[in-house]
């Protein structure tokens, strides 16, 4: 019974023994084989070659995944910010038809309703703290996401000057289309950021401005007149406006002011390192 055991153990030491063996060379982990005449382990080249290019093949496979999972995920995050802004216009924008619809119907004598006004005024509060609640979720995700983009154009930018005048070399058409074609997407998707909460803004204040049309309409109901002018002194006091983190406010004329101080840091740069150029 002894001697059956130890055959039995044999066997699957053996069998562990080259499982590991051949799982070592097929992963490219063992460069080395068994020389039966010298009884000795030697170096195979075509072991080590193969090892290097599936080490390599792997980690730049790893890597590349790794780096476009990052990018899709910030993607999406903005995107997913975006598409709450646009519904938040897409509302307003309803708000507004809603009321010039009214301000017509009042103007033609066809409707003395206070009720829709007060309807209208409940859903811009309700809109109006829809954003606030998505500024507060969203604003270290998208600050750092306008802060990459706008360091990632300068630096590029920076190190193609330094390329191509400190070390003299000459850049290749690809390389230029290449480049172009990254800065000119990263530029995009900034100023959608951008573009996306100004629309948003414009229509916020384009409502105040509907709301001052009702005061050339005479003889209004006393309870109609009175929801509107409280309709319009909530838009005073209150604006749709996207900030984030408390530092700046998200529409056109900070979107440009930002890419005027791109440019005066790439200036900097360049001034600081002319002894190299």
């Amino acid at each position: 019974m002894w001697p059956a055991r130890r055959t039995w153990r044999q066997k699957f030491a053996r069998l562990n023994l080259w499982a590991t063996l051949y799982a070592s060379w097929a992963l490219g982990l063992f460069p080395f084989i068994y020389n039966s005449s010298t009884k000795k382990l030697r170096r195979s080249t075509w072991l080590v070659g193969y090892g290097i290019i599936l080490n390599l093949g792997f980690k730049l496979f790893v890597g590349l995944s790794g780096v476009i999972a990052v990018q899709i995920s910030i993607l999406l995050i903005g995107m997913h910010f975006h598409l709450a802004v646009l519904y938040i216009y897409r509302s307003v924008w309803i708000v507004n038809r809603e009321l010039l619809t009214l301000a017509n119907q009042l103007r033609m004598r066809q409707s003395r309703r206070s009720s829709r006004i007060h309807e209208l005024h409940c859903l811009y509060s309700r809109l109006l703290g829809l954003s606030t609640r998505l500024g507060a979720i969203y604003d270290y995700q998208m600050t750092l996401f306008m802060i990459s983009l706008l360091s990632v154009n300068i630096l590029s930018i920076f190190y193609m000057i330094v390329y191509s005048i400190s070390l003299k070399k000459i850049l290749s058409f690809l390389l230029v289309i290449n480049f172009i074609q990254a800065l000119s997407i990263n530029l995009m998707d900034f100023w959608l950021s951008i573009a996306v909460c100004d629309l948003a803004e414009r229509a916020g204040r384009g409502t105040s401005a509907i709301l001052k049309l009702f005061n050339d309409i005479p003889e209004l109901d006393v309870d109609l007149d009175r929801s509107i002018n409280d309709f319009a002194l909530f838009c005073c006091h209150r604006r749709l406006r996207f900030n984030h983190c408390g530092l700046f406010y998200v529409h056109n004329a900070m979107g440009f002011r930002m890419i005027v101080a791109c440019v005066l840091y790439l200036i900097y740069l360049v001034q600081f390192d002319y002894m190299n150029l």
